[in-house]
């Protein structure tokens, strides 16, 4: 045993405590001084598959609004939730509904019970990493993050609402 382990072994459990604080607060500073690099980016927005296609979208002044697809809800008067009556219009992201199962090794009954934000999930962080060419199995235990926005829990509902 070094003697720096046999003093730090010695404190009370609050100077540790104390000291472990300390060490967290500077770790914190100096990670604000470590360089970040992008290297890949990837995104699904309505509208705009992809980053490109998001930027320029904003770079043109577009927006997504569309008539609601027949394919998402009915918004016949006499037909749907009194939402679906109301809305007319919305934003919506296209090809949801082609994942690809095989390639993740999920089987097709699975992810047709997934929420479609899931299999998003799994394209989205995917594609990212190929955008970067990086290989998933290279990259395990490195310092790789991939950082995720997203909303909505329409699903969960929808698929809870005959229980």
């Amino acid at each position: 045993m070094t003697e720096e382990h046999g003093q730090i072994s010695a404190l009370s459990p609050l100077k540790l405590a104390l000291l472990a604080q300390r060490s967290a607060e500077r770790d914190r500073a100096y990670a604000d001084l470590e360089p970040i690099a992008v290297v890949g980016l990837a995104s699904r927005f309505p509208g705009a598959p992809t980053p490109e296609t998001f930027w320029q979208a904003l770079h043109d002044g577009r927006h997504a609004v569309r008539a609601i697809p027949a394919t998402r809800w009915s918004t016949d008067s006499q037909a749907g939730s009194a939402a679906a009556r109301f809305f007319r219009f919305g934003s919506f992201l296209d090809d949801v509904d082609q994942f690809d199962a095989g390639f993740f090794h999920i089987a097709p009954r699975e992810a047709a019970m997934m929420d479609p934000q899931q299999r998003l999930l799994l394209e989205v962080t995917w594609e990212c990493l190929e955008r970067a060419g990086l290989a998933p199995d290279r990259i395990r235990g490195s310092r790789t993050g991939c950082f995720v926005g997203m909303m909505g829990t329409d699903y969960a509902r929808l698929t809870t609402r005959d229980l």
